[in-house]
């Protein structure tokens, strides 16, 4: 009988532990940055988002405690409308239950699966100057939606 460990998961693990509450602080408020700019990003170009909704959700969660997005008039951006932007930018479904979704990712915690800030720190101790989100959570979209198609359409009838 052979046994084989999932190393990985253990170096996982270790990484996040061996950090300093600091150094893990500065990396959540660098994912929050980066995620926001991942959204500009989308709202111009056409992409959709590759990870997981419940990735998703607990990302957007940070960045809504954060108060990093707010409304036009300067008040906080409520989470339900926040996530609606967010989803519809990103061309992934709205989960029908939100606030359930963002309770299940943030209480993940177990080497299976990890919480998706302990995989975005994995990520930036590989490569410091990544950017994960930009890097592998989003791709362009295979398809054009169908109201950007029609535009297109008008714009080649042209030539």
């Amino acid at each position: 009988m052979t046994l084989t460990f999932n190393l990985a998961a253990t170096r996982n693990e270790e990484g996040i532990e061996m950090m300093s509450r600091e150094e893990r602080k500065a990396l959540r408020k660098t994912m929050m940055t980066q995620f926001v700019e991942m959204l500009h990003y989308a709202d111009v170009h056409l992409v959709e988002w590759t990870a997981s909704k419940c990735d998703l959700a607990e990302v957007l969660h940070e960045v809504y405690m954060a108060g990093l997005i707010t409304t036009l008039d300067g008040t906080p951006c409520k989470y339900i409308s926040l996530a609606q932007q967010a989803f519809g930018l990103l061309h992934t479904g709205m989960p029908a239950n939100l606030y359930s979704l963002t309770s299940q990712a943030r209480g993940r915690n177990n080497k299976r699966q990890p919480t998706f800030f302990v995989r975005y720190c994995t990520m930036m101790r590989r490569q410091p100057d990544s950017n994960p989100f930009m890097e592998h959570m989003i791709k362009p979209l295979d398809h054009v939606p169908v109201d950007r198609q029609l535009l297109l359409d008008f714009d080649q009838s042209w030539q």
